[in-house]
């Protein structure tokens, strides 16, 4: 888990993520790609073999939390 503040007037150029994550919104609004998530909302983020995503805060800065997860977190899946 990774605690994230990011300011006001954020912007990321294209990036891919390195592993899956769930994108929890504390406070703030997010646009991630053409998605925004704002506070109290979730964003599955899984674009790890693409060529990634822009990132910007919206209207101010934004609270995060950043929750790694695997697929068998996802579906429920048994790996034994």
């Amino acid at each position: 888990m990774r605690f994230v503040s990011l300011p006001a007037g954020f912007e990321a150029g294209m990036y891919p993520i390195e592993e899956r994550r769930l994108v929890f919104a504390m406070n703030g609004t997010l646009e991630v790609g053409t998605r925004r998530v704002s506070r109290g909302e979730v964003l599955l983020a899984e674009d790890t073999d693409s060529p990634g995503h822009t990132t910007r805060t919206v209207d101010g800065p934004a609270d995060l939390v950043f929750v790694a997860i695997g697929l068998t977190e996802i579906v429920g899946a048994s790996t034994g």
